[in-house]
């Protein structure tokens, strides 16, 4: 897998230099690009498992006891299919769910304890803190949707 210094990978994962040379952090974005396209493969059917405490503000989750299954709460079905969606998809939420697996495929992913949820804040984690967006779910969920109008 090769990348290129593209206005869209900087936004989500930060100045990088050439993406395709060998750094901890390079390493880590691609291992999870090429682990989610691979995890998915390997889902199970979905769940529509959601306790009372997270149906008011959950969209969808994973349990790490669970692999593979990604649940969705009642406001999963309110979004749109997407892809290019700014205000969140369907189709983003699962790829930002499936990041959060942790296999032999790549490490999990993050939401930086809710932190930084926005495309503006995950922006700003890829220009402040690159090692942080490489495990930051959220970054991975725009980078895959082409949110916004980044090349």
């Amino acid at each position: 897998m090769t990348f290129n210094e593209t206005a869209r990978y900087r936004s989500w994962f930060g100045e990088h230099g050439d993406p395709n040379i060998a750094n901890p952090i390079n390493d880590r974005i691609r291992k999870t690009i090429s682990g989610v396209a691979t995890r998915f493969a390997l889902l199970k059917p979905p769940s529509c498992d959601c306790p009372e405490e997270m149906v008011a503000d959950t969209i969808a989750w994973i349990s790490t006891a669970v692999p593979y299954v990604v649940n969705y709460c009642p406001g999963f079905f309110d979004l749109p299919v997407g892809p290019h969606v700014p205000s969140g998809s369907r189709a983003a939420t699962i790829y930002h769910e499936v990041t959060h697996f942790a296999d032999a495929h790549a490490l999990a992913t993050t939401d930086l304890d809710e932190q930084f949820p926005s495309p503006e804040d995950a922006r700003y984690v890829a220009r402040t803190a690159r090692d942080l967006a490489s495990e930051h779910a959220y970054g991975y969920e725009y980078f895959a949707d082409n949110h916004g109008n980044e090349n």
